[in-house]
């Protein structure tokens, strides 16, 4: 190579810098795979299911690439975002106010009803269990 170099006189860094030029076709091409395939998933797809899916069609990028080729475009997954609430109050406190007034003997069944909901792991699934307490 530095023989090649010399005869042509250009240095072996600018011949290495133009090899190393993104080829402009190419980008487009991959760019408009990408963007199919983004789109046809109701643009849900991050980079590693854009990536699992282009592998299945034959054609292996990388996420970095994809990510490249996303932020160029402006493409951003609907689930990428995160998504800002405006929080009233603090989450334990709520503005009901004391309506027992620590008066738990009422002495009439199902006049006062408490409930909580709450959530527990059972075999890798999800089940709910909402407390009533009389």
């Amino acid at each position: 190579m530095r023989g090649l170099c010399r005869c042509l006189k250009v240095t072996r860094n600018r011949f290495y810098y133009q090899r190393q030029l993104p080829q402009q076709p190419q980008d487009v091409v991959l760019s408009e795979r990408v963007g199919r395939v983004f789109n046809d998933n109701y643009r849900a797809y991050g980079t590693r299911r854009l990536q699992a899916e282009l592998r299945k069609q034959g054609m292996i990028l990388s996420r970095r690439r994809i990510g490249r080729i996303m932020a160029k475009n402006g493409w951003v997954s609907k689930y990428t975002c995160k998504k800002y609430r405006i929080h009233v109050g603090k989450s334990n406190e709520s503005s009901v106010g004391n309506e027992l007034n620590r008066e738990f003997e009422i002495g009439q069944a199902r006049k006062i009803l408490v409930t909580d909901l709450t959530y527990v792991r059972v075999k890798e699934r999800w089940h709910y269990l909402c407390v009533i307490v009389d």
